[in-house]
C-alpha cells in the first residue's frame, strides 16, 4: 500500500513538473485591427426621437429604443421643455435629462490603431 502511495505521489510530483516549466519564447498575441461598428440608422430628427418613445407604450422599452439611436439634434434644455411638453413618461423625461449631461465628444474616443495601445 505505501509502494502505490509512493507511486501516486511520485507521478503527480512528475506531472507537475512538466506543467511548470516555461518557454524561453513566450506567444505574443497581436489583436486584429478592426474597423469601428457602424452606426445604427440614421440620427433621429427631435420629432423622430417623439415618435419612437411614444410608439413603446413601457417606458422601458421607449428608452432601451432610444439607447441604441444617436440624436440630430442638441439634446439641450429647449429640447428637454419641448419633450416634456409633448407629455412623455417620467422616467424616459429622467433617461434623456441624463442623456443630455453626458460629454458625447469626449467620449468620442479617436483610436489611432498605429498607437501603443
Amino acid at each position: 500500500m505505501r509502494l502505490l502511495h509512493a507511486g501516486f505521489l511520485i507521478g503527480s510530483l512528475l506531472v507537475a513538473a512538466g506543467c511548470a516549466t516555461t518557454s524561453d519564447h513566450p506567444e505574443v498575441v497581436v489583436a486584429p485591427r478592426l474597423a469601428p461598428p457602424p452606426a445604427r440608422g440614421g440620427a433621429l430628427a427631435r420629432e423622430e426621437a417623439l415618435a419612437v418613445a411614444q410608439a413603446h407604450p413601457d417606458p422601458d422599452d421607449a428608452i432601451a429604443a432610444l439607447d441604441t439611436r444617436r440624436f440630430g439634434f442638441a439634446l439641450d434644455a429647449e429640447a428637454l421643455a419641448w419633450f416634456g411638453q409633448q407629455g412623455l413618461d417620467p422616467a424616459v423625461m429622467d433617461y434623456l435629462e441624463k442623456r443630455a449631461r453626458v460629454d458625447w465628444d469626449a467620449l468620442r474616443g479617436d483610436v489611432d490603431p498605429d498607437g501603443p495601445y
